[in-house]
């Protein structure tokens, strides 16, 4: 009975250094530190926290990939030009079939780049959670509020987007 007595306190010690908690306790101290009135900060709730990965778009692969889309809309943007400088059907002919090329491979990387973003799963970057609050604006009106947050590896606040 002593034995369990004593491992309670650790317990409790141990779960409240949760990324949870950790992530609730940062957010309030960054809420209490932007609000126009942090006397009149009342917590509501918090959503489910979720892990954040970084996207496929920032990946080596997603990277290039864009980039090879980027040059074929610039190719596309050249092809247009020169369109309107065309004197002979031949030649015009050439561009539009070129232009067809051009927009079966920007398809075909953008069918890529949906394909691998809907699957891949990136790097671990942190977390996100959604909050919801009471505080007096800047009229002095008490008003309910929304936001995510996202938070680093370390639940520090990176960035809040309000949806209020």
């Amino acid at each position: 009975m002593k034995k369990l007595l004593f491992l309670i306190p650790f317990f409790v010690l141990s779960c409240s250094n949760s990324p949870e908690s950790k992530a609730k306790d940062n957010v309030k101290k960054f809420m209490l530190s932007k609000l126009d009135d942090p006397k009149s900060y009342e917590s509501v709730s918090f959503g489910k926290i979720d892990s954040v990965f970084s996207p496929f778009n920032e990946s080596k692969e997603g990277i290039e990939l864009q980039h090879k889309e980027d040059e074929l809309s610039e190719r596309v943007m050249q092809l247009s030009d020169k369109i309107e400088k065309t004197e002979s059907i031949s030649e015009l002919d050439k561009i539009i079939e070129e232009n067809k090329e051009l927009s079966k491979q920007r398809t075909a990387i953008s069918d890529t780049i949906l394909n691998k973003s809907t699957s891949y799963k990136g790097n671990f970057c942190g977390y996100k959670i959604k909050h919801s609050y009471r505080a007096k604006n800047k009229m002095g009106a008490l008003v309910l509020d929304s936001c995510i947050i996202e938070l680093d590896k370390e639940s520090n606040v990176k960035f809040i987007k309000s949806k209020g």
